[in-house]
């Protein structure tokens, strides 16, 4: 059974139990108002004809059905041993009720007549005068016929009303849930389009509604919008892969190809160091765009989040990086170092920051200077590696985090970077919800900028993240006029 049958039929029960409940509501007013009534009326009557009862106590009481008859309501005396001194009509009586009445109460009854009728009776006691003792009873009835004729009409008036209720609202839920599910269905013809002609560049249409379907819609484009970036960024990252590892693997192949051709003992060596290099330079490659596809998955280098002594950190990150200024004679200072410690992975943020150092080295040139030094500010610490290298250009600072990417100085000179380094650091950051910064001018160097948020000991875990972000500081003095480039997960520091 489709969705919209199954709504008709719900609504359709519901709305069958409502009427239901309403006309029995409805039937058992009227019956009540109109019993009220009855009684009222017996009341009158057989109020009046006691009081005709005590001013002609001397007479016959046999005479007062003929003196003293009231239409449509029919006396009965019954005495004190039960026996009919007086009736109009031929009234059954229960022997029950008039006990009840001879104890002194006024009995109300509805009561079946022998032909199938009805009848309402009132029994009360007649009292003697002056000893006011209970000498008979006085049963009036009145036929019920009327009002089992208006309550019987009723009954046929409210089944057929609420049949006629019922189809017309089965009906109009079944049109009204056609109407609803018209722009489902509309919704559906076009994904069941889209998946056919597996074009996710197509939109449905929105009708800027304020309902549900429409809601329904823009949300569905939003994933597609999303779905299609990500196509669209593995795509480019096949392409730029492909391209990236194609460059190595073709000097490689050149050199075994000259090395077949060569005899010269010293062109051999030269050929198969080229090989050896671009080998290195893939395998590079290789575990780095692993590293990123990892991170990316968000499962196997999902951040293990522990108290992270940055100020150690620094210490041993500044020993392993030290040793590889030495091939060009570079400096590497620690300027300043607070203490401070924050909610991290201690191998990744070490991974981002010998990196950074990496980047640094390579692109300084011989004899140059490259600092290293930790800051804290209003619960963040601030960690900046800057160099005095050729700097990087305005234009390419916004694509310096793109994978693969690489600056035009560099892909014209023979350093062999994989482009994917920055990209790894920006992954890292985002993983823990900090924030990093360039700033870079030409002919002057660079500065990498990295905000991380601070616990007030290791044995504090627990981060607070209403802590306020510091302002921007200004541009380190290796670049007073700078081109700021910043990637963040959690707002501007």
């Amino acid at each position: 059974m489709s969705l919209r049958w199954r709504l008709t039929l719900w609504s359709s029960i519901v709305l069958a139990v409502l009427i239901a409940v309403l006309g029995l509501l409805a039937f058992f007013f009227v019956r009540y108002f109109l019993f009220e009534g009855v009684d009222a009326n017996l009341d009158r009557q057989t109020t009046a004809t006691l009081t005709y009862v005590y001013q002609r106590q001397d007479q016959n009481l046999q005479d007062l059905g003929q003196e003293n008859r009231v239409d449509a309501v029919f006396y009965t005396i019954i005495n004190l041993e039960g026996v009919i001194e007086s009736k109009d009509r031929d009234i059954p009586i229960n022997p029950d009720y008039v006990l009840q009445a001879l104890e002194g109460d006024t009995v109300v009854k509805t009561q079946l007549l022998p032909n199938g009728g009805s009848v309402r009776v009132m029994l009360k006691p007649i009292r003697v005068r002056p000893s006011n003792r209970i000498g008979g009873v006085l049963q009036a009835a009145t036929p019920l016929a009327y009002i089992d004729q208006v309550l019987s009409e009723m009954t046929i008036l409210l089944s057929i009303t609420s049949f006629a209720l019922l189809v017309v609202g089965a009906f109009g839920s079944y049109m009204l849930t056609g109407r609803a599910f018209r722009a489902v269905a509309q919704v559906t013809k076009k994904v069941h389009q889209i998946e056919l002609s597996q074009d996710i560049s197509q939109r449905l249409p929105e009708s800027g509604r304020d309902d549900e379907v429409s809601t329904l819609i823009v949300t569905f484009n939003r994933l597609l919008s999303r779905l299609q970036e990500a196509f669209e960024a593995q795509r480019r990252f096949v392409a730029d892969s492909s391209h990236e590892l194609r460059t190595p693997l073709t000097v490689i192949k050149s050199n075994l190809h000259l090395l077949r051709q060569t005899s010269s003992p010293s062109e051999r060596v030269e050929l198969l160091g080229i090989a050896e290099g671009e080998v290195a330079r893939l395998n590079r490659m290789v575990n780095d765009l692993l590293y990123m596809a990892q991170m990316q998955a968000g499962h196997d280098l999902k951040p293990i989040l522990s108290p992270v002594e940055l100020d150690s950190l620094l210490l041993d990150v500044f020993a392993r990086a030290r040793p590889l200024t030495t091939l060009k004679h570079q400096k590497l200072t620690l300027i300043h170092e607070d203490i401070a410690a924050t909610m991290g992975d201690r191998d990744q943020i070490q991974h981002l920051l010998l990196n950074l150092l990496d980047n640094a080295i390579k692109y300084t040139g011989e004899g140059g200077i490259i600092t290293l030094g930790l800051w804290t500010e209003e619960g963040w610490g601030r960690i900046e590696v800057s160099d005095n290298g050729p700097g990087i250009p305005e234009a390419e600072l916004p694509l310096v985090f793109d994978r693969f990417f690489r600056t035009q100085d560099a892909r014209q000179t023979e350093r062999n970077g994989s482009g994917l380094g920055l990209s790894i650091v920006k992954s890292i950051i985002d993983a823990h919800n900090g924030k990093i910064e360039v700033y870079s001018k030409i002919g002057e160097g660079t500065t990498f900028r990295i905000w991380l948020r601070i616990i007030d000991s290791p044995l504090a875990p627990e981060l607070d993240y209403d802590v306020d972000q510091p302002e921007v500081l200004p541009a380190p003095s290796i670049a007073t006029e700078p081109t700021l480039a910043s990637t963040s997960t959690q707002g501007n520091p």
